[in-house]
């Protein structure tokens, strides 16, 4: 099964977000300590400080995708993973293209080993190279930069999915890091 046989993506935009702007969308502290991934899965909270530090930015040009699901058997997980298959090389690569530039995904991590991931054994990322926290991961308000954005951050309900689900990326410059 291909993404296109899953959801129809029907809108991408993206809004330069310029130094400081972000500010404005920080949660102080991200609102993951309930979530079954905190603290199991390399993406996800809690960060070492080396790692916090790492990912401090500033400015960042914000990309959302919008699709809708064209089957009702799947999870919100399973549309959302679909599409991140084929948007997060998209913007790891432009990562690579741009020098001094670092992606943050939507969502938590999708590679292979993320159901066991070697985090809980206290082991390294085997695909450090792939690894990114979400901007949500990081502290910032998704539903509040969406409505910036003129979007709306739409959730599953009773196994029932949305009328379109949104993702939100940023690629943000290193050259505007704290």
């Amino acid at each position: 099964m291909t993404v296109s046989d899953i959801a129809d993506i029907f809108e991408i935009r993206t809004q330069f977000f310029p130094p400081d702007a972000l500010k404005q969308f920080k949660i102080p502290a991200p609102q993951c300590g309930n979530c079954p991934n905190f603290g199991r899965i390399w993406a996800c909270p809690p960060f070492a400080d080396a790692e916090l530090k790492k990912y401090q930015i500033k400015s960042a040009k914000i990309i959302a995708v919008k699709f809708r699901p064209l089957c009702t058997n799947l999870s919100a997980k399973q549309y959302t993973d679909s599409v991140r298959k084929v948007f997060d090389p998209i913007l790891l690569n432009l990562e690579k293209r741009a020098p001094r530039s670092l992606a943050l995904l939507a969502g938590t991590c999708i590679c292979p080993h993320a159901a066991d991931c070697p985090r809980a054994k206290n082991l390294p990322c085997p695909t450090p190279e792939k690894m990114r926290p979400s901007p949500e991961a990081l502290g910032y308000d998704i539903p509040a930069i969406a409505r910036q954005m003129g979007l709306e951050i739409l959730w599953q309900k009773d196994n029932t999915p949305p009328e379109h689900f949104t993702l939100i990326y940023f690629l943000a410059s290193k050259a505007c890091f704290l």
